[in-house]
């Protein structure tokens, strides 16, 4: 009898808990690093910057388009350095992560203050 008592008090505290399952928060952690590292903006090479001299000043608010390979988005960031045909941008993304790239100028917008 005790021991139908002992087995019945260990299924019932087992009720609603799934052992595959058991460690959801960290399987959504996990795919939330492998994202954030799977979503590397593609940046211009030195070949696509060309010689032109890199000019820095004060961030500048932008509005540009990214290209991520298989996607593109279009993020609100800082322009800290520019040449005649590219602009470098920073920019803040959903997994809090500094990004920065070399973009095309025709890709950046500035903000409007």
């Amino acid at each position: 009898m005790q021991q139908a008592m002992s087995n019945a008090r260990s299924s019932l505290t087992s009720v609603g808990t799934s052992k595959r399952y058991a460690d959801g928060n960290a399987r959504r952690r996990f795919n939330r690093e492998a994202e954030a590292h799977a979503l590397v903006p593609r940046t211009l090479s030195d070949v696509e910057r060309g010689g032109d001299p890199v000019q820095q000043g004060e961030p500048v608010a932008v509005r540009a388009w990214v290209d991520y390979g298989n996607a593109s988005a279009q993020v609100l960031g800082s322009a800290v350095a520019w040449t005649k045909r590219c602009v470098r941008v920073i920019w803040t993304d959903s997994h809090d992560q500094q990004q920065e790239a070399w973009l095309w100028a025709g890709a950046v917008e500035r903000m409007d203050r």
